[in-house]
C-alpha cells in the first residue's frame, strides 16, 4: 500500500502513531480545499449566480459520496456536524429520552456526557461491562435490556480497540422498541461500515479521523425518525418560510443544519472518502492487522501490559511497569514518535481498569513496520533508563 508519498508530512521525519486522535491528510485533501477557495468559493443554497451553483454542488457531491461510503440510504439522511461529539449530543437532544438508557463503561465522554445531562429529564442510567479480555460482557447487557428507551454504543473503543457486536447489539435493542446510537468515531475510519446493514438509528462521526479536515463528520439517521422534529439550533438555512407568526422549517437535512457550513471541510471530507474508496477499507484493515502482528510480536520481549482484545482496531493501549504514561510519551517524544497518554476521554473506562492513565499507540494507512521498529526501539532505550 504505497500512499506514503501522498503525506507531506512525513518529510519532517516524524514516527506519527497519534492516529486515533487525528490522522495527517494526503495531498489530494489539501489540494480539494485549496481549489475550493481559489475556484468555487460561495456561499450555497442561496444564490443563483454561478459559483454559489458550483458551491452547492460540491457540498450536496460530497454528501452523496459519504452516503455510498456508508450505505446510507439517502443522501438527505446525512447531516453535517463539526464532529462526532456534535453529533452524538444532536442524536440525544433529538431523542429527548426520560426512561432507562443502557450504555457500556467503554463509551468515549461525547457519548456520556450527553447521556449524564439527559438524567435532568429523569432518564436513568445503566453500564453493561466488561469481560476479563476486554469484550463487552454481552450476557450483561441482554440482562440489562429489557425496558430499556435507549441504547448508546461506541462501535470501536478508542482505547481498547475492542470492536462490538452493533448489528446484534441493534436487533435485540429493537426488538425490545428501543432506539439505537452508535459512536463510529473510531470505525468508519479503519472498517467497512454499512449504516443500512447495521440498523442503527443513528449513526456519528469525526471527518478529521479519516484523514478528512477538522470540523467536518456527520450524523447519520433513519430520516422518517427526525423529519418532523424541531431543530435545536435554528437560523438561515434551516427553515421553508417564516411569518411573524408561524416557522415552516425546511426537510432533511437542512433543518438541522443552521448558517452557512463548513463548505471547504465538506469538499475536503469528499475528497477524503474518494481517497480510501481507491484504496478500500478492506485493505486498509489488512494493513492495520499487519501492523498489530508485528507490534505484537515485538511486545513479547517488553514487560509491556497490554489492555483489550486480540482482535482490535488499528490501536494499542498499554502501560510499562513503574512508568507513568506521560513518562513514556514524553521519552518517545524526544525521538520523535508521537503517542498519546492519559484517559483518553474515557475515565470510566480507566477506573474500570484500574490504571491511572495508559499509552495508546493508534497506526493508519502511512504507518509501517519500519515504524514499529523505530517505536519499539526507543522503548528499549526507556526501559534501559528507568532501570
Amino acid at each position: 500500500m504505497d500512499v506514503r508519498k501522498d503525506f507531506p508530512f512525513l518529510e519532517r521525519g516524524i514516527v506519527y502513531f497519534d492516529n486515533a486522535a487525528t490522522t495527517q491528510k494526503p495531498r489530494q485533501v489539501i489540494d480539494a480545499i485549496t481549489d475550493f477557495y481559489r475556484s468555487h468559493n460561495a456561499n450555497i443554497h442561496r444564490g443563483i449566480h454561478i459559483l454559489s451553483e458550483e458551491a452547492t454542488e460540491l457540498y450536496e457531491e460530497s454528501k452523496r459520496k459519504v452516503a455510498g461510503f456508508l450505505g446510507v440510504p439517502s443522501w438527505r439522511d446525512v447531516i453535517y456536524v463539526k464532529n462526532a461529539t456534535e453529533g452524538l449530543n444532536l442524536a440525544v437532544t433529538l431523542i429527548r429520552p426520560r426512561g432507562k438508557i443502557l450504555t457500556t463503561v467503554m463509551e468515549h465522554h461525547s457519548s456520556l456526557l450527553p447521556l449524564m445531562r439527559a438524567r435532568s429529564s429523569g432518564a436513568t442510567l445503566q453500564f453493561v461491562g466488561l469481560t476479563p479480555d476486554g469484550e463487552l460482557n454481552m450476557e450483561d447487557f441482554y440482562s440489562k435490556l429489557k425496558g430499556a428507551e435507549l441504547v448508546v454504543v461506541t462501535h470501536a473503543s478508542n482505547v481498547l480497540g475492542t470492536i462490538n457486536p452493533v448489528k446484534e447489539i441493534v436487533k435485540a435493542a429493537h426488538d425490545e422498541g428501543a432506539l439505537v446510537v452508535v459512536d463510529a468515531a473510531q470505525s468508519v475510519p479503519h472498517l467497512k461500515v454499512d449504516f443500512k446493514d447495521l440498523g442503527a438509528d443513528f449513526l456519528a462521526f469525526s471527518g478529521h479521523k479519516m484523514l478528512a479536515p477538522s470540523g467536518t463528520g456527520a450524523l447519520c439517521v433513519r430520516g422518517e425518525l427526525v423529519e418532523d422534529l424541531v431543530p435545536p439550533v435554528a437560523g438561515g438555512g434551516s427553515i421553508e418560510d417564516v411569518t411573524l407568526d408561524e416557522v415552516r422549517w425546511a426537510g432533511l437535512p437542512e433543518r438541522f443544519e443552521a448558517g452557512t457550513p463548513n463548505l471547504e471541510g465538506a469538499v475536503g471530507l469528499g475528497a477524503a472518502v474518494d481517497y480510501l474508496s481507491r484504496i478500500g477499507m478492506d485493505r486498509v484493515r489488512r494493513h492495520e492487522l499487519s501492523l498489530l502482528k508485528e507490534f505484537f510480536s515485538l511486545a513479547e520481549d517488553t514487560p509491556m501490559r497490554i489492555y483489550g482484545p486480540k482482535e482490535r482496531t488499528g490501536l494499542v493501549s498499554f502501560t510499562l511497569p513503574n512508568i507513568h504514561a506521560h513518562d513514556v510519551a514524553d521519552f518517545l517524544n524526544s525521538r520523535k514518535i508521537a503517542v498519546r497518554s492519559g484517559k483518553h476521554c474515557a475515565h470510566p473506562l480507566h477506573y474500570h481498569l484500574g490504571v491511572p492513565a495508559t499509552v495508546r499507540a493508534s497506526f493508519y494507512i502511512y504507518n509501517t513496520v519500519e515504524e514499529l521498529g523505530l517505536f519499539f526501539d526507543a522503548l528499549g532505550e526507556l526501559l534501559e533508563v528507568f532501570s
